[in-house]
């Protein structure tokens, strides 16, 4: 009865305050009763933010309607830090506003007032939510948009050679040993020094590494092939190679997302690094051990040589990235006979920029020159046809024309004396191929593989020889008769840099030496800093070489 007497009292004294004024419809429930005050709860259909005093008792009004934010516009990948971002509401009772994220395809919600976003995980995919709390204490219901998201990358992409495996070619006897792989993680050796990493379902990351000594200037790449295979249905897990020094870490391949490629074989510059001890490493990352990724690899080599080739198709690139994806990449590129150096860099959507870094080709002519005794020639065909010899000839001090045609691939013997130290091969009456020598006795004088290696001299005591590639600022440094390794493997080459004098020293390691007792080098005649290599200028043309004790002096044009 008493309530219904406080109702009536309420009611009344509301009509007096307001008139003939319109209110929202409001529920009042009795919540306290005191002689001294009543305080009831309003729950409103609409906000209410004022107080209703009557005859001074106090009843206050509470809004459970939960505020609503909105983010603006999210570009779609950065890689600039901190990332403001911003919001808006038409509610003007906001006491405060969170700023929230998913990161990548987690469920771990993480929240901050900061909206200076720093990008605490790292690179990867970020989803944004905002959560506001009004006066009331009431709490927005976050709007999970997918568009709110943004792929935060500072990794620049990755450029590489394609090599074509269709084609011969030739980069000398890796600098790498086969027993001195370390494998981290899920990973085995395979037969023919082929490797896998990523075995089972594992969450787990994988390594394969080999450190070593790059000799001081020497112009070698990092050759690998690879397959990889991911049964994820995110893109995460993604395998990537580099390069890792003292100081720092340097990607130079990397490929990642679901699916299997086919085999892929990619070649990668590493002059910049000449001098110093690295790790080559190669990581697999497998983020979700309900799906198996994994890759093998195979045919891992770090030439002493930069590549030779008889194929003249145009060079072509693989440009990748694990985070936004390529923007800009190089476009195949023309190949001419002779010595090639093609710089290249990509830049990706987030407006990374790869450091330009250059990959050097060697490409002989398709009819060469490829053994020489006192008595016979050999020349070779390095391409996949079959060529007509009518318009080729031989100087030997002499004229040879040949005839018949030479098969793809195959060497041919044309039998005559040979009373200089130098031949020739011509082509229509131009040279296409020439080579010096010391006179020959019982020694043969023969590239150390078939139609593209350097030359070298064969069943002769020890010897060395040092030939010009100064189009490039190279030399190639071949060692023979090394059928046993000699107790002073040790070499020196001694040379000027305008009246500067300069020296490039080193080793030869006994299984760079291949079955016919040679081993060879290309060095860079030239600084490296920060990636980027300089060549020297005003190199004069004398060269002075010691190997084992032996000395010689080379001139070179």
């Amino acid at each position: 009865f008493q309530i219904l007497n406080i109702k009536k009292y309420i009611k009344e004294e509301i009509d007096k305050q307001v008139k003939s004024k319109t209110i929202p419809l409001m529920f009042f429930f009795l919540s306290m009763f005191s002689v001294s005050s009543l305080f009831f709860t309003t729950f409103a259909l609409a906000k209410l933010t004022s107080t209703a005093t009557v005859s001074g008792t106090i009843f206050s009004t509470k809004d459970f309607a939960p505020p609503v934010t909105i983010l603006n516009s999210i570009p779609p990948n950065t890689n600039t830090s901190p990332l403001t971002i911003i919001y808006t509401s038409d509610d003007s009772d906001i006491d405060h506003v969170d700023l929230c994220y998913y990161f990548n395809d987690g469920i771990v919600e993480n929240c901050s007032p900061n909206f200076d976003f720093n990008f605490p995980d790292g690179e990867g995919t970020y989803y944004f939510f905002t959560r506001a709390i009004d006066t009331s204490g009431n709490t927005e219901d976050p709007n999970i948009d997918l568009t709110n998201a943004t792929i935060y990358d500072i990794t620049p992409p990755t450029t590489n050679y394609v090599v074509n495996t269709g084609s011969t070619s030739f980069s000398g006897l890796s600098l790498l040993s086969e027993n001195n792989w370390t494998i981290i993680g899920n990973g085995q050796s395979l037969a023919d020094n082929s490797f896998q990493l990523g075995i089972g379902d594992s969450d787990s990351i994988d390594y394969l590494i080999q450190r070593l000594l790059l000799p001081q200037n020497l112009s070698s790449s990092l050759t690998f092939s690879y397959n990889y295979s991911s049964d994820d249905i995110s893109e995460y897990d993604n395998l990537s190679v580099g390069v890792s020094t003292i100081n720092s870490i340097f990607p130079i391949f990397s490929f990642g997302g679901t699916g299997t490629t086919d085999w892929q074989t990619i070649s990668r510059s590493l002059l910049q690094w000449a001098g110093q001890t690295i790790d080559i490493y190669f990581k697999l990352t497998n983020t979700d051990p309900t799906y198996l990724t994994t890759t093998i690899l195979k045919d891992i080599n770090v030439s002493p040589l930069d590549l030779r080739t008889g194929d003249t198709t145009p060079a072509e690139f693989l440009a990748t990235d694990l985070g936004v994806g390529i923007d800009t990449s190089p476009a195949p590129t023309d190949i001419s006979i002779g010595d090639t150096q093609i710089n290249i860099s990509s830049i990706d959507l987030a407006t990374n920029i790869e450091s330009e870094h250059s990959i050097s080709i060697v490409t002989l002519p398709p009819v060469v020159l490829n053994k020489i005794s006192s008595s016979t020639v050999t020349i070779y065909n390095n391409t996949d046809s079959a060529v007509d010899l009518s318009t080729y000839s031989l100087d030997v001090g002499t004229t040879t024309i040949l005839s018949g045609t030479i098969p793809s691939f195959t060497s041919q013997d044309i039998s005559l004396t040979v009373g200089t130290t130098s031949v020739g091969l011509l082509n229509n009456s131009f040279i296409v191929d020439s080579t010096t020598f010391e006179p020959l006795s019982i020694a043969i004088w023969q590239r150390q593989s078939d139609g593209l290696g350097p030359w070298t001299r064969i069943n002769a005591p020890m010897s060395f020889d040092l030939q010009s590639r100064l189009s490039q600022s190279k030399i190639t440094f071949t060692v023979s008769g090394l059928g046993t390794t000699l107790a002073n493997m040790n070499y020196e080459i001694l040379y000027t840099e305008g009246i500067i004098p300069r020296q490039i020293a080193g080793t030869i390691l006994p299984h760079t030496i291949d079955s016919n007792g040679t081993a060879s080098r290309d060095f860079f005649l030239g600084t490296c800093s920060s990636g980027s290599c300089t060549p020297a200028s005003g190199i004069g043309s004398s060269f002075v070489v010691t190997f084992s004790g032996t000395t010689k002096t080379f001139i070179l044009n």
